[in-house]
Order: structure tokens, then sequence, then C-alpha cells
């Protein structure tokens, strides 16, 4: 697509200053003592959920509560979505309190829902440092977390979940999904192109977790996501159906792929070249496909960190 570079090439601008950026702005969502937040998932319904009790704020000083200062969400009225977050707090002991945010992106910004403490895990003491940079080695002796690929079958399930496009896989019923193949004589050059397992040893070698070029390639000029991004009734198809605006279309695109909102640059830097397309409906399809397809090829998607 004759779009695809300039959207790519916006959507990495925003990416490598993504760390900066963050550490520099405040987070109105976490309290100020984390030690590790991540966003974990993405989430909608149609207002009529059950509202979620807030935890009591404990008494202790040496055990920090999410903020009070934080806003509250007002009782649901309608549809909602939003993003999880999951964060850890330090305490005197030095070991951690894990919570979990229900976050609803609301015309206002980051609207809480609520604030869960994982009781589960804060039963074992846990001891959560930080999380590895995004310059990391990669190597094993280097402390905190390091990126991972993706599995081959929850990459393609991913794919098809954030387009709204089924894989359709030969003699299994529509809307099959990859983790659910019996065994992997399903042929599918994706899964194979990534690693897949061909299930002959009893042994997790198997499976291969090296990026190749091959790959590569496959995500950037492969049938896969082009077709996903194309097929009539997609995610895209109802988000334009529906009058979106573009800017909800950045946002329905971030949360649903990477599980939080677009950054201030991100969003800018995108809704530019979607407006240079807003006059032409073929045009301004073919811009959203390419803002789609931008962030389903950066690693903060294709990569478990």
């Amino acid at each position: 697509m004759r779009r695809r570079g300039l959207a790519l090439t916006s959507l990495l601008v925003g990416g490598l200053a993504l760390s900066a950026h963050a550490a520099e702005a405040p987070d109105p969502i976490l309290p100020a003592a984390i030690t590790f937040a991540t966003s974990t998932g993405y989430w909608e319904d149609d207002g009529s959920s059950p509202e979620v009790t807030r935890s009591p704020p404990a008494t202790s000083t040496s055990s920090p509560q999410p903020s009070p200062s934080a806003p509250t969400s007002a009782p649901p009225s309608g549809p909602r979505h939003g993003y999880y977050k999951l964060f850890a707090v330090r305490q005197a002991d030095r070991t951690a309190k894990v919570y979990l945010q229900q976050i609803a992106q609301t015309d206002n910004g980051p609207d809480i829902v609520s604030t869960v403490e994982l009781q589960e895990l804060n039963d074992l003491n846990p001891y959560v440092t930080d999380i590895r940079p995004e310059n990391s080695t990669g190597r094993l002796n280097e402390p905190g977390l390091f990126a991972i690929e993706l599995m081959a079958e929850v990459m393609l399930d991913a794919f098809s979940q954030v387009t709204g496009a089924p894989t359709a896989f030969k003699d299994m019923p529509p809307g099959w999904r990859a983790l659910q193949l019996p065994d992997s004589n399903i042929d599918s050059y994706f899964l194979e192109s990534f690693g897949r397992a061909e299930r002959k040893l009893t042994c997790e070698c198997e499976r291969t977790e090296e990026p190749s070029v091959a790959q590569v390639l496959h995500i950037a000029n492969g049938d896969t996501v082009n077709q996903k991004l194309k097929q009539p009734n997609n995610r895209l198809d109802q988000l334009i159906a529906a009058g979106t605006s573009d800017e909800k279309i950045v946002e329905e695109a971030y949360l649903s792929a990477l599980c939080r909102p677009p950054t201030e640059q991100e969003k800018k830097q995108i809704l530019e070249v979607l407006a240079e397309a807003k006059a032409d409906p073929k045009q301004r399809r073919e811009a959203i496909e390419d803002v789609y397809w931008s962030i389903l090829s950066i690693k903060e998607f294709l990569f478990n960190r």
C-alpha cells in the first residue's frame, strides 16, 4: 500500500520515544511507589456488568495503596472498553503487593473501574524487582524480564482477534482458533514459519522461538496479515460503518492490539497520516489498514515482555 511506509515510520518514531516519554510524564492511574507495571489485556462490555467492589484501604503505613486521588468511575451507562494494568508496590520488608486495575478509556481519558489486590500472589510475599529495558541484550543472566516471541498459534489468533477476521482452517468450523487445532496436520504456512511443533517428539525442543528472515518477510509482505486487513466486514469495516472518528479508531487499534492507549505523540503522528486520506473513502480505508498493519508489526505486539 502506498501509505504503508509513512504510517509505519510515524508509528516507529513514536515507539522509539515511548520509554523516555513514559518516564517523564506522571501516570495518574498508578501509585507513585511502584516497582513494576504492565498492561495485561483488553476488555469490553455492554455496560451491564456488575460494579467491582474495591478492597478497603490498608491502615498500615507500610503497605502503600493505590493513590486515593485517582479518578473513580461512575456507574456504567452504556458500552465500555479499556485495558488492565498489573502493578506491584514495594513494601517495607522489600516484598511487594500486587494489584490489578481495570481501566476504562473514556472521552475524558483513563478512568479506573476497579482496583483489586491479588491476594493469592500476595500471600506468597513475592519479590518483584523490575522489567528488562528495551535495549537489553537478552542474556539470561541479566535481572528482570526479557522479550520472547509469541508462540505461533498465539500470534495467529492475536492477528485474528485484533482485525476481527478469523483464520479459516480446512475441515474446521468457522471461528476455529489456531490453539484449538488437534494436531500439526492442518496446513498453515504461517504456523510452520513461526515454529509450530511437528509433534513427532515428546520434547519442547520441537518448537522454535528464534526469529527468522522468513518471519520478517511474511509479516511485512505475506498474505496472512494483509488478507485479514482486507477481509470484508472485519473490525476495520465495522468501525468505518459505525462512523467512528479517526481518533477513536487509533485508540481502538492500540487498546485491542497493545492493551494500552496511544501516547500523545503516537496519536498525533498517526492522525496526521489519516487526515491526508480523509476526503476519499477508499484512501481512508487503506490508511486505516496501514495503521493496523504498523501496530501489528512492532515488537511490542509480536513479543511477550
